[in-house]
């Protein structure tokens, strides 16, 4: 998933405990500047860390991820990717921080470093290290693992960026903000209908699964593998039904039911 960023420019002002020459912060940004709503769009620039540089001009700052075009799964894990590149502009050193948010500030889902290049600051924020620091070509790019969790629908991914000139003090540096807005895949995670007494056996299942609910109404059943993708789809007119799944490889998977107003998500493993 790639989309047109918000990308907010400011002059005179820096963001994150960078790593430079004189002036060092191996911790990365301190917690709470990502720019975001829980941040209350506060940069490091908010704390006087860095000030009396340039707006961005030619600087990019791109977010991706490999969350499918149909939108985020309940707990389910992917891969974002900030991508920060100085074009010429000033960007000695790069660093960043960021969140995943609601409109209102609340955090949704976990956020995981997973390399020498990040990590968290506190519980909800990320950033680099000082290992993450220098850009190759004049780009850098950090990826980091968020899973999901219950987050809602237009949740979305807020980075702070600075590109720091590296003349050993706090000066001079230039930062931009970023947004990502993450969509949820439609009809998943209604827990407040949720479909009462499921049953989904057995599992883990090499064959097939039984399925039984109590329902009055049709049932119609999606199989999506952890990425969102659909596999197979249709539908019951019995509330007690057999899946075949013999032809799926081995791994986890997701099984969606809609039945009337009610909708109710499970998972199950084939071995």
């Amino acid at each position: 998933m790639k989309r047109t960023l918000s990308i907010i420019t400011l002059a005179a002002v820096g963001v994150v405990g960078l790593s430079l020459p004189g002036f060092t912060n191996n911790g990365g940004a301190p917690t709470g500047r990502s720019g975001s709503p829980g941040s209350n769009n506060n940069t490091c620039a908010t704390g006087g860390c860095h000030g009396g540089g340039p707006s961005i001009s030619a600087q990019t700052i791109d977010i991706t991820s490999n969350i499918p075009a149909t939108g985020f799964v309940e707990n389910t894990d992917y891969t974002i990717t900030i991508t920060a590149n100085a074009n010429g502009s000033v960007g000695t050193k790069i660093g960043f921080e960021a969140s995943v948010e609601n409109a209102s500030g609340s955090h949704q889902g976990t956020i995981t470093a997973t390399d020498i290049l990040t990590q968290k600051t506190g519980a909800n924020f990320i950033t680099h290290r000082a290992s993450g620091t220098t850009p190759t070509a004049g780009s850098s790019s950090w990826s980091f693992n968020w899973n999901s969790g219950t987050a809602e629908d237009q949740s979305a991914v807020y980075v702070a960026v600075n590109f720091a000139n590296g003349n050993g003090t706090t000066s001079g540096d230039a930062i931009g903000t970023a947004m990502l807005t993450l969509d949820k895949a439609s009809g998943i995670g209604m827990e407040e209908n949720a479909i009462a007494d499921v049953s989904v056996y057995p599992n883990p299942t090499a064959d097939y699964l039984n399925i039984s609910m109590e329902t009055s109404s049709s049932v119609d059943y999606t199989i999506l593998d952890l990425n969102g993708r659909v596999l197979e789809n249709g539908t019951s007119e019995s509330s007690e039904f057999r899946i075949g799944v013999n032809r799926l490889s081995k791994g986890n998977y997701i099984l969606h039911l809609v039945s009337g107003s009610m909708a109710t998500t499970e998972r199950f493993t084939v071995k």
